[in-house]
């Protein structure tokens, strides 16, 4: 017997090598259980906030477009006929349900755009703001000026 070793206190139990090294502990799984998941949270959360991100993208797109639209039907409109676009909205149908659109049309004076006239008398200018919702969400919003001089 080698001097100051432990006596093997279990003889039938056999000590090798193998045994000796320190194993996994049943804590030590359990938390490496729970950093697993907690990652794999975070990863899917991070996934879904850059598709809906994609999603706006996407969706600013469509919005700028029937904006775009809708702007340059207006400003061809003759001047006299801007009434009509005044507070106007419109649901979309077809692949595009859910969008929503309109203006409003307000005289402004000539020598300052962003000041309204007193009562609305018309000047000979109009501002002319554009804006399209989906899902009651505001996407785009166009301003655009429009003088009895076109």
């Amino acid at each position: 017997m080698k001097p100051f070793a432990r006596p093997n206190r279990c003889p039938s139990r056999r000590q090798s090598p193998a045994t000796d090294r320190p194993a996994l502990t049943l804590l030590e799984v359990v938390f490496a259980t729970m950093i697993v998941a907690v990652m794999t949270v975070v990863a899917l959360e991070a996934l879904g906030a850059a598709t809906r991100s994609g999603m706006s993208t996407g969706n600013r797109a469509i919005a700028l477009g029937l904006a775009d639209d809708l702007m340059a039907e207006i400003l061809s409109t003759p001047y006299s006929g801007l009434n009509a676009y005044h507070n106007s909205s419109e649901q979309l149908t077809g692949h595009l349900a859910g969008w929503s659109r309109g203006a409003t049309v307000q005289r402004v004076v000539p020598t300052n755009l962003t000041q309204a006239t007193p009562g609305g008398i018309d000047q000979g200018a109009a501002r002319i703001r554009v804006y399209v919702e989906f899902d009651g969400w505001t996407f785009a919003e166009q301003f655009g000026i429009r003088t009895d001089n076109q």
